[in-house]
């Protein structure tokens, strides 16, 4: 016998054989995962580091329990293992190796580890051992990893130790079908998330892992694994694919297995077998009449086919079965939650059912349901209840399970359904007899059409002492078991332990459970006094039915006497018509093509921004709503993520309104009725009913729709009258408005954004850098000021500028380098050998040179000033070289031109000039000589040529010889007309002529001024001239005494001369070594020089200065030495300068001001509101347009038509034709698929072009047409199953997808059971209900085809803490939050509750923090049930109901078990107090507005969707009995468990009460992800209930390690302001907030809870959100919304008039109002009542436990303590109210005003029509603040209708 043999050993050897199949792999490696399991259970991890410590015995894998190992952590394992792109998910990493020389390029993929050692980033590990361990790191989730990788070498035939092997896996992971065909889809899926290198992707519980592995046959089958399988499923072309896909998933629509109840019936209580139930219990069978028993025949089916009900109590016994009403009505409870949640109801009636065997396979024996109806069961409540059921419709169901079954196994084709109106089932049995024999001639149906029973005879005899004895000894046992916890004797059901059975056994009852229960019969143990050995005999008969005829598996049944209620769920089968049609008719879509591509998600080209004029919100829009919208207005199929409490209704209702204004129809899509009806209800505020179509179930909905057609379609026809294009026009005007009212913010905005160019930034950053340099520019004149270099040098080199600044400051005590002796040094010396020696030779020969200039200047006997300067020097020595040679020829009067000697001289160079011209001028004429004559031989030859130029000339020699001469040297050709031989002599000649005059005026000028030909004079004189007058003053006075003719003129020229050559010698001594010593005087020059000789010795540490210095451009590194101030000073001088050239050229900037933009914002406020009525107005305009001009066109001659519109009239008279009949019915309606395939469809479709349905209801109702819509929007996506919804995507060709990726995903029914304590599964109304978090939601696949945008303003939460750990948790701190006007950090008392102990709780003090942490020491955990946690919940609700405020509330338990309790805990209030009980009735069908607010009793899967005020957290789980906390939290603990901590987190609009029997730091398992998360939160919720800021803050940081990093520093005109106010006495907290919205700065007086302002400001952070409406108009309503009030400042006012601005601010704290004036429209004013609120969210109601709104009271005295200046300021007197306001309205006929004040705690309202005294009312309120508060609201109430501000009549 061998012992067993390691596992490494092992694998080598049978890998060699191949992969092991999987039953024999899964039996190797299921006890090794669940030894691992059992170790992390104690908190222990496996020594699965390697398989060196892993045997194999008798083909099961194990480790010796004595090598568990600790956990061990590293934190580079977090830092690894976070993702390394928020945006992207980074797959893989790879290395590509190129060979230039070569040519060649290599890609080498980096996803396996070379080596052992630590790695560097995520990758696989050769040796079965993870990417942690090699950092030392061992914890479950590395255990998880090996045990994948060994479960992988086992059934892929590969050795996963070994790197090839590895790579191998690693290059196929993606389809591991590649590496074994066979292998399970479902162990295929374990494998590949086992081995995930994303820790938090891998299985987070072994537990659930091995039981799916141990059931793998009967687990759902991945969607991607299943396609994967298909052999060359992506080589296919699209219609090979489509094909695979559909028929995929169809076969997920049947579950052939025994969870199916229409395939394998099994009564519960949730079916009645009415048949049964109505067979009476009688003795003799004889006495029953047919007429008293419920089976199929004539009379049922008169009923059925005619639609009247059943009386159910005709034919029930419900004397004798005393459960009937009690399960009628559980069933009927069901039923009406069905239709609640989806829409229909699912409860049908079975007429028919069908008991076979499966031949074939099997040979199991099957009872099925075969032909259903839909019913509705009633209930009339009388002294004795009437329960009526009634058919919906005659039209039968053939179940699709089975008619799917007999086809696939059989061939045999059953249809779809049976009308009995027309067909008896009777026919349809012999139909079904020949179709099953002609298949099996053996076997044989039988029809049942009388319930069959069989007759039992019994005689008992029984020893009467010997029973008399037993009943006694059974009557003691169970007296003697009193404290046993079952509840009856096994034996003689004798009650045992009933106090301990009614106190904590029995649940509480319930109206359906007091129904259902029936009390045991107390049974009697007397026995009559008998002699012992007595015997008594009794004979009785009695029956039982007979339903099969067990043991024949040929002998099939055809039962009509088994009809059967129940929810069979089976609503669902109606996709099975879809897919046939699909399959078969190869219907093409584009967008199922583009949700099932194969290509690779190619990144969205960004749309750009549209204009809000061209879109058509008709509820509030924000921009990522908007964003969303358009790119689907653009054509795009996309998914739209919508984070929980994002407005995704709002923006699904504005999708909709857009789409139908662009012409299209939309097809809206949901599983769930309440977010169907949440649509429709803001399509219906919004004015859009007409177009709308809702149908949630097509049976019971047809009527309705039919009613909803005839009163539009009647309704329009009779509105043929309106005006059209009047909404239209409306809608212009406002848009006119509203951009006239934006026009001045935008022109402002592009003014401060701006960049001028000699800033080099923008006006808004010269702003704030301003600001933050503050008032430390150097007093400058004008002209210093004009010298500075513009801003954009310093702004250019910024750098350079600090790195001077630190070198300076080094070097200089004061830190300012125009106080350093060697700041004149040049630059250059920083390159030279020996700049010491260079500087000192230098400085000596300057001195020198410098001596000289002064003795010559002496010398000169000219006065100093204007000559103290090198550059002034040298500038004479310029005018001495060029007066000189003036001065000795006489002429420097030539320099002045009105002189006379330059007048002459300009006239003779103007002659001079006319001669030359004109020798230019016959050098043109004479251009066609080729060599030409000299003047004297030209006057011969033109003489000859005249003698010869006669008709006979050519006979004298003469003629010849001169024709010979000419033409060799004149080209005769170059004329277009030849010139004759004299002509061409002549023309030379007055060349000669002219050249000679020309020569004659030259000698003339030169001979008379004697300085050079007329060029040289002429360039002479206008370079004079020009220097003269660029000249300096002195340089002009020496001039004038030159000129004046004062003698030894020359020798004073010749003295500056040598002076000028002195200084630019001095200028060459101390080039490169003193920069530009032009610009400075001598004495200046003399005193640097000697400075600079002084400091010899600093030179060398200089030279870094210098080269600093070198950096810089020329200006401004002059300016950095001659001001005398620090470079922060040096900017400001700069950036002033720049700042006062952009307020010059842009008036905008300096004009407008930050109380016009505000007054500005509230008219467009105004007219936005007005806007989006128009804009539904216009959307319903435009549809009744696209129906009348298709009616207009029916109603034309054929006489001109095209042929198309010919075609398009007859079909569109013959559908109207059609759909009047159809109206005009009053029963019996066509289906609503009839209607639509008929040709009544189009015109249906332009009545209705929105069409709100559930999938279902789709595939039953819409014809399979893509043409019928355009769009098709899908809500909740991740709770729509993908085969559900694929036949909706066939309705259209585009698609949007809309949901949370972080919510749940959808429901899966008929999922095994489980037998675990805490199993995966939850069981709801009797079905075992699975939610997988990896099924294949829509939203799931569409992820990996479609581009997403997100929604990210969050409405919901009234208070930031609530949604604020979502918001960091799940979606990267990217939700935009409105910042919470509490002040936070305010220490509150501990909530430490006792329930049952009957002390009152204090909702105020609950309520007054927006989380609320209620830890129960005591509570108990305990079969899935936390008793004290439920108690204490009931008791919360009840406090809460007490109250008068009535908040909406929702107690979420994260068990069904825990909700179950809760609701029997609320029951036994109920049952002890009378007040509550009333209450409690109430709240549960409460309503506002057609809405359901009712209390809600839920657990963690069934919460979506729901919201409340007030949301209370059960968390149930906590210390067991023992006082240990288990680490197994059920659901949180599987993978994904944080996605439903989510959904719980997210639901509360104004407080979470969190009831919790552990803390945090009481849950260990920080390497689960759900449970990791449950600890954070419940620190989070402690921290935030005990009002530790700090605390929640580092909880917030832990879950976005990014926010962290997120820079919030406040901007310097905020911490400025917060200063200033702060010594005004006010308390300023700076970036209110948590997420990216923040209030700059938040204020408030000492010792208020409350913010009483909001301070924003044109900063950086402002203009970073570009979308405007959104920004300047959309946030200041959602802040009003939550209560804030908020004031805008631009930051320009702040720098330039500081004083004003906190003038205004402390205006606004006092509560004194701006007025706004009306918008100029020429827009109609809509009815005020039809105009939608401009509020994103409702109007704030008062927070429970606090009265909202400040104080309007200042820190001291009342407001007429204020300071008469505020007053004065604002033009507005308060007389002694805190608050007033006048309104007043016209429009529509109407003109009204109301007035409003407070006074201390009265508030004065008077109302009325304009010019009369109206109506006055005067009401006192609890304290002033409440009074203020109640009239603020009533004033906002009234803008939002349409009342403008206005002054009082009088006041002035």
């Amino acid at each position: 016998m061998t012992g067993p043999a390691l596992l490494s050993d092992f694998l080598r050897v049978r890998i060699e054989e191949g992969p092991l199949p999987t039953d024999d792999a899964l039996a190797l490696v299921l006890p090794l995962l669940g030894q691992v399991e059992a170790l992390h259970e104690r908190g222990l991890v496996s020594p699965l580091e390697g398989l060196a410590e892993v045997r194999v015995d008798g083909g099961r894998a194990w480790f010796p329990e004595a090598l568990a190992r600790p956990i061990r952590r590293n934190a580079k394992v977090g830092e690894l293992g976070a993702r390394e792109s928020e945006a992207l998910d980074v797959v893989g990493h790879a290395k590509v190796v190129t060979d230039v020389d070569q040519g060649w390029s290599e890609v080498e993929s980096l996803s396996v580890a070379a080596g052992t050692g630590p790695v560097e980033r995520r990758c696989y590990v050769p040796g079965f051992r993870s990417w942690e361990h090699t950092l030392g790191h061992h914890d479950p989730l590395t255990d998880t990893f090996v045990l994948g990788l060994i479960l992988g070498s086992v059934l892929l035939g590969l050795d996963l130790g070994e790197e090839g092997d590895l790579r191998t896996f690693a290059s196929a992971r993606e389809n591991l079908f590649r590496l074994n065909p066979g292998l399970n889809p479902v162990v295929a899926k374990a494998i590949v998330r086992m081995t995930e290198l994303d820790r938090h992707r891998r299985p987070q519980d072994l537990g659930r892992l091995g039981k799916t592995l141990e059931n793998y046959r009967d687990q759902e089958v991945d969607f991607d694994f299943d396609l994967a399988r298909v052999a060359g499923f992506k080589e296919r072309d699209p219609k090979g694919r489509r094909q695979v896909i559909l028929s995929r998933l169809q076969e997920r629509l049947f579950e052939v297995t025994r969870r199916n109840r229409l395939l394998h019936f099994r009564s519960t209580l949730q079916s009645v077998n009415l048949t049964q139930a109505s067979v009476p219990m009688v003795l003799d069978v004889r006495s029953i009449r047919p007429d008293q028993l419920l089976t199929w025949g004539p009379v049922l089916r008169r009923l059925v086919v005619d639609g009247d009900p059943i009386p159910l109590g005709r034919y029930l016994r419900f004397e004798d079965h005393v459960f009937l009403p009690g399960v009628l009505d559980q069933i009927r409870a069901e039923a009406r939650r069905d239709r609640a949640e989806y829409g229909f109801s699912q409860l049908r009636l079975v007429l028919c059912m069908l008991r076979w065997t499966d031949l074939k396979e099997t040979r199991e024996r099957f009872e099925s349901p075969l032909v259903l109806i839909p019913v509705e069961l009633e209930k009339k409540k009388g002294v004795r209840d009437v329960h009526l059921l009634r058919p919906l419709t005659a039209e039968a169901e053939v179940n699709p399970v089975v008619r799917h079954v007999f086809r696939q196994s059989y061939g045999i084709d059953l249809p779809e359904s049976l009308d009995l109106a027309e067909t008896d089932l009777d026919a349809f049995f012999d139909f079904l007899v020949k179709r099953v024999q002609a298949s099996e001639p053996g076997v044989s149906l039988e029809k049942i059409e009388h319930p069959r029973i069989e007759l039992i005879h019994d005689r008992a005899r029984r020893r009467l002492d010997q029973y008399r004895r037993r009943a006694r000894s059974g009557a003691r046992s169970a007296r003697s078991f009193q404290s046993l916890d079952y509840s009856y004797g096994p034996e003689s059901f004798a009650p045992l332990g009933l106090k301990l059975f009614e106190a904590r056994v029995r649940a509480p009852e319930t109206r359906l459970r007091s129904l259902l229960d029936e009390t045991p019969r107390t049974r009697s143990f007397a026995v009559p006094e008998l002699t012992p050995g007595a015997v008594a005999e009794r004979d009785s008969l009695h029956y039982h039915l007979k339903t099969d005829a067990a043991g024949n598996p040929y002998a099939w049944e055809f039962d009509l006497c088994s009809l059967t209620l129940t929810n069979l769920r089976s609503r669902k089968m109606s996709l099975v018509r879809d897919y046939e049609g699909l399959l078969s008719q190869d219907v093409p879509s584009d967008s199922f093509d583009r949700v099932f591509s194969l290509a690779p998600r190619a990144p969205e080209e960004a749309l750009p921004e549209e204009p809000f004029e061209a879109r058509f919100p008709v509820v509030p829009c924000d921009p990522t709503q908007s964003s969303s919208i358009a790119a689907v207005a653009n054509g795009r199929s996309l998914i739209v993520q919508g984070p929980p409490g994002t407005g995704k209704s709002q923006t699904i209702t504005n999708l909709i309104a857009e789409l139908v204004a662009r012409g299209k129809r939309v097809l809206f899509v949901c599983e769930k009725r309440a977010a169907i009806d949440v649509v429709h209800h803001r399509l219906k505020q919004s004015g859009l009913e007409e177009i709308v179509c809702l149908v949630h179930d097509s049976q019971q909905d047809k009527k309705a729709v039919i009613q909803d057609l005839k009163a539009t379609y009647e309704g329009w026809l009779a509105r043929t009258s309106d005006e059209p294009g009047r909404r239209e026009r409306e809608r212009e005007d406002l848009v006119r408005s509203i951009r006239r009212d934006l026009a001045p913010i935008e022109q402002y905005d592009r003014a401060v954004l701006g960049v001028p160019e000699p800033a080099g930034i923008a006006v808004q950053g010269l702003i704030e850098r301003l600001l933050e340099i503050g008032p430390s520019a150097p007093p400058l004149d004008p002209i210093e000021a004009e010298r500075l270099p513009a801003y954009r040098a310093w702004v250019e080199n910024e750098g350079a500028l600090r790195r001077l600044q630190s070198l300076v400051e080094e070097i200089e005590p004061t830190g300012v380098l125009a106080r350093h002796p060697l700041r004149r040094l040049s630059p250059a010396l920083a390159d030279e050998a020996r700049p010491v020696e260079r500087v000192s030779r230098a400085v000596a020969e300057a001195r020198t040179l410098l001596a000289e200039i002064t003795d010559r200047l002496e010398a000169s006997d000219l006065p100093r000033r204007g000559w103290d300067g090198l550059a002034a020097l040298l500038a004479l020595e310029a005018y001495s070289r060029m007066a000189t040679p003036f001065l000795e020829r006489g002429a420097l009067e030539l320099l002045e031109p009105g002189s006379t000697l330059s007048k002459e001289a300009a006239k003779l160079l103007a002659e001079q000039e006319a001669l030359v011209a004109n020798v230019a001028r016959r050098k043109d004429a004479t251009v066609g000589w080729r060599s030409k004559l000299s003047p004297n031989d030209t006057e011969a030859a033109l003489g000859q040529a005249r003698e010869v130029q006669g008709a006979l000339g050519f006979l004298k020699p003469a003629w010849w010889r001169l024709r010979r001469l000419l033409g060799e040297r004149y080209d005769f050709r170059s004329s277009a007309v030849r010139p004759t031989r004299v002509q061409v002599l002549e023309w030379l000649l007055e060349e000669h002529r002219a050249e000679a005059a020309a020569r004659e005026g030259e000698e003339r000028i030169e001979s008379r001024f004697g300085l050079g030909k007329p060029e040289e004079l002429r360039r002479r004189l206008d370079e004079a001239r020009a220097e003269l007058a660029a000249g300096s003053r002195p340089i002009r006075e020496l001039h004038e005494r030159l000129l004046s003719g004062s003698g030894g003129g020359l020798a004073i020229l010749g003295e500056l001369g040598a002076a000028g050559r002195s200084a630019m010698d001095l200028r060459d001594a101390l080039h490169g070594v003193v920069e530009r010593p032009e610009s400075l005087g001598l004495d200046e020059l003399r005193a640097q020089l000697e400075g600079i000789r002084e400091a010899l010795s600093q030179v060398s540490e200089f030279l870094s200065c210098l080269a600093a210095l070198a950096a810089l451009p020329a200006g401004l590194a002059d300016s950095f030495r001659d001001l005398p101030c620090e470079a922060r000073g040096v900017e400001a001088a700069l950036a002033w300068k720049a700042f006062r050239e952009a307020l010059r050229s842009d008036r905008v900037l300096g004009r407008f001001s930050s109380l016009e933009r505000s007054l500005g914002v509230r008219r467009v406020e105004e007219a936005y509101r007005r806007w989006l009525a128009a804009n539904a107005g216009t959307v319903l305009e435009r549809a009744r347009g696209r129906f009348f001009e298709n009616v207009r066109l029916s109603s034309l001659p054929d006489a001109g038509l095209p042929a198309d519109q010919k075609a398009r009239k007859r079909a569109y008279v013959r559908g109207r034709k059609e759909l009047e009949r159809e109206l005009g019915k009053s029963m019996r309606f066509r289906s609503i698929r009839e209607l639509l395939q008929s040709e009544a469809g189009p015109v249906i479709l332009d009545l209705k072009p929105v069409w709100l349905m559930s999938p279902l209801s789709v595939s039953d109702a819409l014809p399979l047409d893509s043409r019928q819509f355009d769009v098709t929007v899908f809500d909740e996506a991740s709770q729509i199953r993908l085969e559900d919804a694929v036949p909706c995507l066939f309705r259209s060709g585009q698609v949007v997808v809309v949901g949370d990726q972080m919510q749940l995903p959808p429901t899966s029914f008929f999922s095994a059971a489980n037998t675990e304590e805490e199993s995966f599964t939850v069981e709801e109304n009797g079905e075992v209900v699975e939610y997988d978090l990896d099924s294949d939601s829509l939203l799931h696949h569409s992820e990996k085809s479609l581009p997403a945008t997100m929604l990210g303003w969050h409405y919901r939460s009234r208070s930031e803490s609530l949604i604020s750990f979502s918001n960091a948790a799940f979606y990267g701190n990217g939700l935009l939050t409105v910042p919470e006007r509490v002040v936070a950090g305010r220490p509150m008392d501990e909530i430490c509750p006792h329930p049952g102990t009957g002390a009152g709780i204090d909702t105020d003090a609950i309520l007054a923090r927006p989380v609320s942490f209620h830890h129960l020491a005591e509570g108990v955990y305990s079969d899935r049930r936390n008793e004290g946690e439920a108690r204490h919940v009931a008791e919360l609700v009840r406090a809460l109901l007490l109250r008068g405020d009535r908040p909406t509330i929702a107690v979420v338990a994260f068990s069904e078990a825990q909700q179950g309790e809760i609701e029997g805990a609320l029951q036994e209030l109920a049952r002890t107090d009378e007040d509550f009980a009333r209450r409690y009735e109430a709240e549960l069908e409460r309503e506002d507005d057609d809405q359901f607010v009712g209390l809600l009793v839920k657990n963690l899967e069934n919460i979506q969707g729901d919201e409340r005020d007030v949301v209370i957290l059960s968390v149930c789980y906590g210390r067991d009995p023992q006082g240990k906390v288990r680490m197994n939290f059920g659901p949180i603990n599987q993978s994904g468990g944080e996605r439903r901590l989510n959904v719980a987190f997210s639901r509360a609009k104004r407080h979470m009460a969190v009831v919790s029997s552990m803390r945090g730091a009481d849950i260990t398992n920080d390497f689960n992800d759900g449970a990791a998360c449950l600890k954070r939160y419940l620190r989070y919720a402690e921290a935030t209930s005990k009002g530790d800021a700090e605390g929640a803050r580092r909880v917030l940081d832990e879950l976005a390690p990014a926010r962290r990093k997120e820079s919030f520093q406040a901007e310097t005109a905020a911490v400025q302001l917060a200063e200033s106010l702060r010594d005004r006495g006010y308390e300023v907290d700076l970036d209110v907030g948590t997420s990216r919205f923040r209030c700059p700065l938040a204020i408030r007086r000492p010792g208020e809870a409350e913010y009483r302002l909001a301070v924003f400001l044109d900063t950086r952070r402002h203009f970073a959100e570009t979308e405007r409406l959104g920004r300047d108009v959309l946030k200041p309503a959602l802040l009003r919304s939550f209560g804030w009030r908020s004031e805008f400042v631009f930051a320009r006012e702040w720098l330039l008039e500081p004083d004003a601005v906190l003038l205004r601010l402390e205006a606004r704290l006092a509560g004194v109002e701006p007025e706004v004036a009306p918008a100029q429209s020429s827009a109609p004013e809509p009815e005020p009542e039809s105009a939608p609120e401009l509020e994103l969210e409702p109007e704030p109601e008062p927070e429970p436990g606090r009265e909202p709104g400040p104080d309007p009271d200042p820190v001291s005295g009342s407001p007429a303590d204020e300071e008469p200046e505020l007053k004065k300021t604002l033009g507005v007197e308060l007389d002694g109210f805190s608050f007033q306001r006048y309104l007043e309205f016209v429009g529509g006929g109407s003109s009204k005003f109301w007035e409003i004040r407070v006074r201390d705690c009265e508030s004065f309202v008077r109302f009325g029509r304009i010019g009369t005294a109206g109506q006055e009312r005067v009401a006192r309120h609890a304290t002033s603040t409440a009074a203020e508060t109640e009239a603020r609201k009533l004033a906002d109430s009234k803008a939002r209708k349409g009342y403008v501000v206005k002054e009082r009549p009088g006041s002035a």
